[in-house]
């Protein structure tokens, strides 16, 4: 082999390495720009899914609790019928440590003897310092998810009245299951127990979330947004769970 060969051969080798160096930094930064891009989409759509929850959530304790400072100025039935409106509660009400229940107008009254002051959201709202919700409960009657708000109002100490109302999850389950991620990815929400409250799966409310999605172990996995590697369905997939303010909610994203 001649010299000339020999060189052609090494400039050959050369170019050879360079262009697979190359090849494979451009590889890594396309990688690596891509798990950025779809970090990016991943977080967009919790983050939005987070301010809608906790907006639904803040806007219905605040018209549960605009029904006690007018407690006592007059027929509390048109201010119940007002918050349930503006709600979208189901049912609003009124209890007194008199044992009075007073709601809105149309509603299906209590049977005879029903005592507020021993209902759980009375007593948590009682001893609360501000709005209480309570974990989602599905309805006997409609088969859906929903949940009790309620606040009280006490005067030098005294408790006066607790204000209640029900309404359905339905347009939260809507907003979080409307999500659309990378690889056909979705968005569910749940307690801080693990109970489902949203998830494109039918049927799954308030069925656990290992149930739902058979090798996911909320105890093992991190909430505060970060990107985890885990394996569900017998399949690797990403997933981040977020904290929902003002409630004990999360919202995970796959």
């Amino acid at each position: 082999m001649t010299l000339r060969t020999r060189l052609m051969v090494f400039v050959l080798l050369v170019l050879t390495a360079l262009s697979v160096v190359f090849c494979t930094v451009a590889y890594w930064k396309m990688s690596s720009a891509l798990e950025q891009e779809i970090q990016n989409e991943i977080k967009m759509a919790a983050d939005n899914k987070v301010s809608f929850v906790s907006e639904w959530v803040d806007s219905r304790q605040k018209i549960v609790g605009s029904v006690l400072p007018r407690f006592g100025t007059g027929d509390l039935k048109p201010m119940l019928d007002q918050a349930r409106d503006a709600g979208g509660f189901d049912d609003m009400y009124v209890g007194q440590p008199d044992k009075t229940m007073t709601q809105f107008t149309g509603a299906a009254p209590v049977p005879p003897g029903y005592d507020p002051t021993g209902r759980p959201w009375y007593l948590a709202a009682k001893d609360a310092a501000g709005p209480i919700a309570s974990p989602p409960y599905i309805d006997a009657a409609t088969k859906r998810p929903i949940i009790t708000f309620a606040q009280a109002r006490k005067d030098g100490g005294n408790l006066v009245a607790v204000a209640g109302g029900d309404v359905t999850l339905a347009r939260v389950v809507q907003e979080v299951t409307a999500a659309k991620l990378p690889g056909e990815g979705y968005a569910f929400l749940i307690t801080g127990e693990g109970d489902v409250i949203a998830h494109p799966q039918k049927d799954s409310g308030l069925k656990k979330i290992g149930e739902v999605m058979p090798g996911f172990d909320l105890g093992a996995l991190a909430k505060d947004g970060q990107i985890q590697e885990v394996t569900v369905d017998d399949a690797t997939s990403l997933v981040a769970l977020y904290p929902v303010p003002k409630t004990s909610w999360l919202i995970g994203v796959v």
